[in-house]
């Protein structure tokens, strides 16, 4: 046990929320990003910093939509063996987002469970749309298409615009702002036809 100590010799120092913690014995998942992902399904791959050498194979995981529900009781806290780092969900909606939650599971070497991993959210692939398609972008409130994807290096450099210097000289149109360091590109949902005979 022991007593923390604050010491101050000169001027004015501030303290708060001052949490104390026990020491770590179960690394965390960290960094957690997708590996692929579909319309119904999502893999995904995280990182993990051992501690005293134990590099944590069991994990437990969380897969909650966006109104903090668990999806599927199979993964409510669900225990499994990430080899890799790598774990991949099934049973997904299309075009819906859903937050992530991971902890190592270090039992078997008796040092309990990690905490939980910060939400990784992602959103599932939208089911592909038919021809002939039309978005004419006057009726979406100045947002993309819910399906539609924006460069996330440069998210500013394509919005909605009403300036009337679009197609058509009214309503509503796509603009895209470049710049010399960041591309501006958009990416559609996908089609349900073959590539090489498209005209847009």
């Amino acid at each position: 046990g022991g007593n923390p100590q604050l010491s101050i010799q000169y001027g004015n120092q501030f303290l708060d929320n001052v949490v104390l913690e026990d020491v770590p014995l179960c690394a965390a998942p960290k960094d957690i990003d997708l590996m692929s992902l579909t319309q119904n399904s999502a893999t995904i791959v995280w990182d993990i910093d051992p501690i005293n050498n134990i590099v944590p194979t069991n994990f437990r995981i969380t897969v909650r939509d966006l109104a903090g529900d668990s999806i599927l009781g199979k993964y409510n806290d669900f225990l499994f063996v990430g080899d890799g780092n790598v774990c991949s969900i099934e049973g997904l909606k299309s075009d819906s987002r859903y937050a992530v939650t991971l902890r190592s599971d270090c039992s078997e070497d008796d040092k309990g469970v990690s905490k939980y991993s910060d939400d990784f959210i992602f959103k599932t692939l939208c089911e592909p749309s038919n021809l002939p398609y039309t978005e004419n972008f006057d009726a979406t409130e100045r947002l993309l298409p819910s399906c539609w994807l924006i460069n996330p290096d440069n998210q500013a450099s394509v919005e909605i615009s009403s300036s009337g210097f679009g197609y058509g000289g009214e309503g509503y149109s796509l603009k895209f702002a470049g710049n010399p360091t960041k591309s501006a590109y958009i990416v559609t949902d996908q089609f349900a036809h073959a590539g090489n005979d498209l005209e847009v």
